[in-house]
C-alpha cells in the first residue's frame, strides 16, 4: 500500500502539471488540437505500456507491480501533456495570444450593452417580489 501512495503522490503531481500546461488552449481556440494530443499521450503512449505491463507477464508476475505500472503509465502521459503543453506555451507568441484571448473575452460585451440600451427598466417576476433586471440611462 505504501508503494501505490507514493504513484498517487506523482499522478497527482503530473496532473497538475499537465492541467497547467493545457489552460490556454480553449481560450486561443486550440480546443480540438488539445483533445487530438490527450488522445495520443494517453491511448498511444499510455495504454500500451499499461497494457503490456499490466496484462502481460513479460516484465513481472507480481500483482502490485502490475497495479503500480497501471497507475504510474496514466502519469506517463501526463508527463508527456505537460511537456508538449509547456513546448507550445514556451514558442508562443504572446502578444498576439493575448489579443486573441481579450477579443474573444470581450465580444459579448458590445453586443449586451447595445441590446439593453434602450430597455430602459424592465420587471421581471422570480417567484417573489418584483426585481428591477437592468437599468439603463436612455438619454
Amino acid at each position: 500500500l505504501g508503494k501505490i501512495v507514493w504513484v498517487l503522490t506523482i499522478h497527482t503531481q503530473t496532473r497538475i502539471l499537465s492541467i497547467n500546461a493545457s489552460f490556454l488552449f480553449i481560450p486561443l481556440e486550440k480546443g480540438i488540437f488539445w483533445t487530438s494530443v490527450t488522445f495520443v499521450c494517453f491511448y498511444l503512449i499510455g495504454s500500451p505500456i499499461s497494457a503490456a505491463v499490466g496484462l502481460t507477464d513479460w516484465f513481472t508476475t507480481s500483482v502490485d507491480t502490475k497495479m503500480i505500472a497501471c497507475v504510474g503509465a496514466t502519469s506517463i502521459a501526463q508527463i508527456a501533456l505537460a511537456l508538449l503543453g509547456f513546448e507550445y506555451l514556451r514558442r508562443l507568441d504572446w502578444l498576439s495570444a493575448g489579443g486573441i484571448i481579450n477579443q474573444r473575452a470581450n465580444n459579448d460585451k458590445q453586443d449586451l450593452s447595445a441590446s439593453l440600451m434602450d430597455v430602459g427598466q424592465q420587471r421581471m417576476e422570480l417567484s417573489g417580489p418584483a426585481l428591477i433586471v437592468a437599468v439603463y440611462p436612455t438619454e
